[in-house]
C-alpha cells in the first residue's frame, strides 16, 4: 500500500522506512548486517543506503530493480571480496538499467566462472543493463577484465574508476580494466588508469571482442598489455569519442602502444581524441591495424607521428598538457588540442560536460573549425553556432 511505513528486521541494526509513494529505504550498517541480507530483502523500485565501511562478501543483485547506493562515497564504502573466489559483483539474472550501483569500491575479486573462464574479477554482467556510477575498481584479478567482464551485456558504467586490475588470459580475453564480448556498453568519463593485461593477454586498459560499444570522454593512462596498451579492439565496432590516451604500453613491438585493432569487422571510429606519449618497445606507433581487414578512422583527433589510414581533420603536434609527468592531463592554455574537435560527434552521445564534470563544449578562443557545426545544422536544424569542442577527456576552462 502506498505511503505505508514497512519494516524490515534484518540482523540486530538493518531497518527500512518508506521513503516515497513507491518506494523503501533500506539502511546497512557494517557493524551489524551486510549488503547481500539487504538485496535479499528488497522489492523492486527499493533504495539500499550502505553506510561507510568495509565489507567483506560478494554480493549478487538477483535481477531486482533497485538502487544499491553509498552513504558517503566510494572512498568510504569498501566492497572486498576477499578470500571469496568471487566476482565482487554479480548481475546475471536479467538486470535492467533501473538496478543501479553507485558509489563503492570494489576490490578483492577474482571473476565468476563462466564459458571455461574466469570473467570480471570487480564486476560480471551477463544478459543484463544495469547502471553503474561513480565506482572505484581496484585490486581485482581475473582470467578476462581484471575489473569487469561484460558477456552479452548492456550497462551504462559512468563516472568510473578502474585502476591496478588484472587480467591474465589471452587469445580474445584479456583487457586489464574492462572486457567486454558480444556487448554493447556505454562507457562515459571513466578512468583506466595502471591496469595490466598480464602474461598473453592484450588490451591493458579495455579489450573489446564482438559488439559496439560507446566510449567517450574517457582516460587511458599507464596501462598495459601485449598488445593494445590502452585499448585491444577484435572484431569490434567501437565509438571512441574525445578520450585522452598517454603513457600506455604495449610489450610487443608495432604492436599498437594505445591502440590494436584486427579481425574481420574490427572497423573502430576515433574522434576528438589524443594519443600521445604512448610506448611500444620500438617507435611507439599509437595506433595499430593489424591485418584481417581491420580498419580504424580517426577524426579531428591528435595523433603523435600522424595518421595516414582512414579519417580526416587529424594533427600531429604536442598538446601541451599542464603537467603530464605528474599525471595532469588537462590542456594548457595555447594548446592545438583547444577549440579542434568534433561538436556534432562529441553531442550525437547526449553529453555536456567533461571528465572533471565542467560544461563543455566551451569557447577556448582559439577558433578551429566549425566542430561539425554544419552537420548539425542540417540534422537538427539548429541556427545559432555553437562552441568546437576541444579534443580529448578535458575541455580547457578559460
Amino acid at each position: 500500500m502506498k505511503g505505508t511505513l514497512r519494516s524490515i528486521l534484518v540482523g540486530v541494526a538493518l531497518y527500512s522506512l518508506a521513503a516515497s509513494a513507491v518506494a523503501d529505504q533500506i539502511f546497512v550498517d557494517p557493524e551489524s548486517s551486510t549488503i547481500q541480507i539487504a538485496i535479499d530483502a528488497a522489492c523492486d523500485g527499493d533504495e539500499i543506503i550502505v553506510a561507510p565501511g568495509t565489507y567483506h562478501e560478494a554480493i549478487d543483485l538477483l535481477g531486482k530493480a533497485v538502487m544499491l547506493r553509498s552513504a558517503q562515497g566510494p572512498e568510504l564504502t569498501i566492497i572486498d571480496a576477499s578470500g571469496k573466489d568471487s566476482s565482487v559483483v554479480l548481475c546475471d539474472k536479467d538486470e535492467t538499467s533501473a538496478t543501479v550501483i553507485e558509489g563503492f569500491t570494489l576490490t578483492g575479486g577474482t571473476g565468476t566462472y563462466s564459458s571455461s573462464f574466469y570473467h570480471g574479477g570487480g564486476l560480471f554482467v551477463r544478459l543484463s543493463a544495469p547502471t553503474i556510477r561513480d565506482c572505484i575498481f581496484e585490486g581485482n584479478v581475473a582470467e578476462a577484465g581484471g575489473g569487469v567482464s561484460l558477456y552479452v551485456a548492456w550497462p551504462t558504467i559512468e563516472g568510473c574508476i578502474f585502476r591496478n586490475n588484472e587480467a591474465t588470459f589471452g587469445g580474445d580475453r584479456g583487457g586489464g580494466g574492462l572486457h567486454s564480448l558480444s556487448s554493447y556498453p556505454v562507457i562515459v568519463n571513466c578512468v583506466f588508469a595502471g591496469n595490466l593485461a598480464s602474461g598473453p593477454a592484450s588490451g591493458g586498459g579495455v579489450a573489446i571482442t564482438n559488439g559496439q560499444p560507446e566510449i567517450i570522454g574517457c582516460l587511458f593512462s599507464g596501462n598495459e598489455g601485449l598488445c593494445g596498451g590502452g585499448l585491444r579492439n577484435d572484431s569490434s565496432k567501437p565509438a571512441i569519442v574525445n578520450c585522452t590516451f598517454v603513457g600506455n604500453v604495449s610489450r610487443y613491438e608495432d604492436c599498437g602502444a594505445a591502440m590494436y585493432s584486427y579481425g574481420n569487422n574490427a572497423e573502430a571510429v576515433v574522434t576528438g581524441c589524443i594519443f600521445w606519449d604512448n610506448y611500444d618497445g620500438a617507435n611507439g606507433v599509437p595506433i595499430v591495424d593489424y591485418f584481417y581487414g581491420a580498419d580504424t578512422s580517426v577524426f579531428a583527433s591528435l595523433v603523435q607521428g600522424g595518421w595516414d589510414g582512414s579519417g580526416s581533420g587529424n594533427i600531429d603536434a604536442d598538446p601541451l598538457f599542464v603537467n603530464a609527468a605528474n599525471g595532469d592531463l588537462r590542456l594548457l592554455s595555447g594548446s592545438p588540442c583547444i577549440d579542434a574537435g568534433d561538436t556534432a560527434a562529441f553531442l550525437e552521445f547526449g553529453l555536456d560536460c567533461d571528465l572533471d564534470g565542467n560544461p563543455r563544449p566551451v569557447d577556448g578562443g582559439q577558433g578551429g573549425g566549425d566542430g561539425g557545426f554544419s552537420l548539425m545544422r542540417r540534422r537538427y536544424r539548429i541556427m545559432a553556432p555553437l562552441p568546437v569542442v576541444d579534443m580529448g577527456a578535458y575541455e580547457y576552462q578559460p
